[in-house]
């Protein structure tokens, strides 16, 4: 299920990323993604503990679903 805060923007690991901005500020290192549906992945990095267990969240901002792994 999609986070949002405003009809504009798609919460990912508490980041607020542009729906439909395919130059989305936000977005890690070569997101937003074209997703299958039409929409955009985009992604966000994490290493919320510091200690160098790295993840990448992402998120489409049309269906919601996360890019496989």
């Amino acid at each position: 299920m999609k986070e949002l805060t405003t009809q504009n923007e798609l919460i990912i690991d508490g980041y607020a990323h542009i729906i439909g901005d395919k130059k989305c500020g936000e977005c890690w290192s070569g997101y937003p993604r074209e997703c299958e549906c039409g929409g955009l992945i985009h992604a966000s990095f994490g290493d919320e503990n510091y200690d160098c267990d790295y993840w990448l969240y992402t998120k489409c901002d049309k269906c919601g679903e996360s890019e496989p792994g």
